[in-house]
C-alpha cells in the first residue's frame, strides 16, 4: 500500500512529462560528474516513491558520489526501491544484507532478493547466489550449485564470473579442473577488461600445450560469437 500510495502522490504532484524529464536531467548531470546536480534531479522523485530515483540516489551514497560515503543510506534508498520490485536495487539490497554493510546481515532475505533479481536477468544477483552457495550462506554449501550460478553470470558476460568460472577449472572446485575451460573463460574476462584474467590466462598457458591452447582460444572464439548474437537481438 505504501508503494502504491506514494505513485498515487507522484502522479498528482507531477505532470508524467515532467517526472521522465527530471529522471533524465539526473541521468545527465551524473553522466557528466556533476552529481550534486544529480541528487537534486532525483532526491524529490526518491521522497515521492519512484524506485528508479531511489536506487540512482542509493549508488551514489555506496560509491560517496556528491555525498559521503554512507552504506546505511544506501542501503535503505536500495530497500525502498527493491520494495518496489526494482531488479537493480534488489540485487544491491541483497548484497548489503549478505555482507551486513549499513544493514544486519540476513542471509534468508538476501537470498529472496537475489532469486528474484536472478528472474529478471541481473547478473550480480547470480553471481552472490554462487557465492553463498559455494561457501554456505544461508543454504547448504554446494560446489556444484555455485558452478550452475557463476556459468549463468558468466554468460551474460558478467567479468567477475568469468574471473570465479575461470578459478574454479584451474583448481577443480566443482568441477574437473581442466586447464582449457580456465583459459577460455580468464581469455574471455582479460579480453573485456580483466586484470585478473589476463594474470591467471597467462599462468595457466604456462602449463599448457600448444593444441590445448588453440582449443581454449577456439572455445572462447565460439563463445564469443554467440554472445554477440544474444546481446544483438
Amino acid at each position: 500500500m505504501r508503494g502504491r500510495s506514494a505513485a498515487a502522490a507522484l502522479f498528482l504532484l507531477f505532470p508524467w512529462g515532467a517526472v521522465a524529464q527530471d529522471f533524465d536531467a539526473g541521468l545527465e548531470a551524473a553522466k557528466s560528474g556533476n552529481f550534486d546536480k544529480a541528487l537534486a534531479e532525483w532526491r524529490p522523485l526518491g521522497d515521492s516513491g519512484d524506485a528508479r530515483a531511489q536506487y540512482q540516489i542509493g549508488m551514489l551514497y555506496r560509491h560517496g558520489r556528491g555525498v559521503g560515503r554512507d552504506h546505511e543510506k544506501a542501503a535503505d534508498w536500495f530497500s525502498k526501491a527493491a520494495a518496489q520490485g526494482h531488479a537493480e536495487a534488489q540485487a544491491e539490497y541483497g548484497n548489503h544484507l549478505l555482507h551486513g554493510r549499513g544493514v544486519k546481515k540476513n542471509y534468508a532475505r538476501a537470498l529472496e532478493l537475489f532469486r528474484a533479481a536472478s528472474e529478471k536477468g541481473i547478473a550480480s544477483a547470480e553471481l552472490n547466489l554462487a557465492i553463498m552457495h559455494r561457501y554456505g550462506r544461508g543454504v547448504p554449501r554446494s560446489y556444484a550449485r555455485a558452478v550452475i550460478w557463476y556459468r549463468k553470470a558468466a554468460d551474460r558476460g558478467y567479468i567477475p564470473a568469468m574471473d570465479s568460472l575461470g578459478a574454479l577449472y584451474q583448481h577443480g572446485v566443482g568441477v574437473q579442473r581442466d586447464n582449457i575451460r580456465a583459459h577460455k573463460w580468464f581469455n574471455l574476462s582479460s579480453t573485456m577488461g580483466s586484470t585478473m584474467g589476463a594474470r591467471h590466462k597467462r599462468y595457466v598457458q604456462k602449463k599448457m600445450t600448444r593444441d590445448q591452447v588453440a582449443e581454449a582460444e577456439r572455445l572462447a572464439l565460439e563463445w564469443m560469437t554467440g554472445f554477440r548474437k544474444r546481446t544483438a537481438k
